[in-house]
């Protein structure tokens, strides 16, 4: 399992969890768009068919991603906020959420003991001076054992 973070430099997957609503089907927003990153602060997204742009826009909006898109007709430009320390944060407590639910779940298939779940949890709370990168790594990590 992998924990998605939304930090620099600018990562397309982050999109494989947006889902579009085209010709009345949901569908991926990678299926429907080329996406690409001009530099390490935005992302380009570039629709197969033009007419999906308002559709692609309106997902982007309702997403949890947090950006906003610049429509210009033809493709959808998305800058990404700076990394604050505020936001990086919000960030790390999301990440020790997910990470904890994701443990929490593994317990309740009995695919880890109790005693493990503790465990990683008292450690996940000692991850608090850790960079979002390490920390990211440390978790994946530690699901992938």
């Amino acid at each position: 399992m992998a924990f998605r973070s939304f930090n620099f430099p600018s990562q397309p997957n982050q999109f494989q969890v947006i889902q579009v609503e085209y010709y009345e089907s949901p569908v991926s927003l990678k299926s429907i768009a080329q996406i690409s990153t001009p530099d390490a602060s935005s992302l380009l997204v570039q629709p197969y068919d033009r007419s999906s742009l308002r559709a692609i826009e309106k997902a982007i909006v309702g997403s949890d991603l947090g950006m906003t898109p610049n429509n210009d007709g033809e493709v959808i430009r998305l800058t990404l906020p700076q990394l604050t320390s505020e936001r990086r944060n919000v960030a790390l407590r999301n990440i020790r959420r997910d990470a904890l639910k994701a443990c929490k779940k593994l317990e309740k298939e009995k695919k880890l003991s109790e005693d493990i779940v503790k465990d990683l949890s008292s450690d996940l709370q000692h991850t608090q001076g850790l960079d979002l990168d390490r920390l990211s790594f440390v978790l994946n990590g530690i699901i992938e054992d």
